[in-house]
């Protein structure tokens, strides 16, 4: 019997120990984001890695979401440039939902983009927390350039939000 206590001690020490080298293999690898000391959030992935490519009278966009990341306020900003218009902003669609360029218009005087949102998982029932989108809309221009560029934030039956950028 006494080499029965040997053995069954003899298997605990080998199984603690095991047991502690598995436990400190995961300390051993090179760190992860959540080891970072860096204040900014850990990037995801890149979204739009093709850009969606839409025209209307006089113009032509190509609009591409440039990256996610933790929920921020919506910003819009317009460079007006030689024969182009390029659109930035930031847009938090909700519902596990990405931006696309949903509507393009150009009136002459005023160029007329809506964002909405699309399924980011159209063929999946998902729980998704909130993210905001990064996004970026270059527009050619024939001719004259417009003198505002009207971006809608639209999100479904919630309160559109309207940016106005004026061409000084």
């Amino acid at each position: 019997m006494p080499e029965r206590s040997v053995e069954r001690l003899g298997r605990r020490r080998v199984l603690t120990a095991t047991a502690g080298v598995l436990g400190l293999s995961g300390c051993l690898g090179p760190p992860t984001d959540e080891s970072s000391t860096s204040d900014e959030p850990p990037s995801t992935e890149k979204v739009s890695p093709t850009p969606l490519t839409r025209t209307a009278d006089g113009v032509g966009a190509t609009f591409r979401v440039l990256d996610g990341h933790k929920p921020t306020d919506d910003t819009v900003r317009a460079t007006f440039e030689a024969s182009r218009v390029v659109v930035t902003g930031t847009m938090d669609p909700k519902n596990c939902r990405r931006p696309t360029l949903s509507n393009l218009e150009f009136d002459g005087d005023a160029l007329r983009l809506v964002v909405g949102g699309e399924p980011r998982y159209p063929d999946e029932d998902v729980e998704c927390g909130n993210a905001s989108y990064d996004y970026r809309c270059v527009v050619s221009v024939d001719g004259e350039m417009p003198n505002r560029v009207d971006v809608v934030h639209d999100y479904h039956g919630d309160d559109a939000r309207t940016f106005t950028v004026k061409n000084d």
